[in-house]
């Protein structure tokens, strides 16, 4: 299990978020924290739903939009 998760990776946060949702791994994540930058193709659809996605296994405890946010696991 991972504590924290620190990501800030210039746009590549989207396909790692993505990966640990699909394959389940974000299970095993207590804490995302995630610097989400928009320099991805389709990025605000993508964030729009990762938003989505992690509120099913997370709850959102600090949020400064596109800067950083941190996911707590439920």
């Amino acid at each position: 299990d991972v504590d924290v998760m620190k990501i800030n990776i210039e746009g590549g946060e989207f396909g790692v978020i993505e990966q640990l949702l699909d394959t389940g791994l974000i299970a095993r994540v207590r804490n995302i924290q995630v610097q989400w930058h928009p320099v991805a193709p389709n990025s605000k659809e993508r964030y729009e739903a990762l938003q989505v996605r992690l509120q099913a296994s997370h709850e959102l405890t600090f949020d400064a939009g596109w800067v950083w946010q941190n996911w707590k696991i439920k």
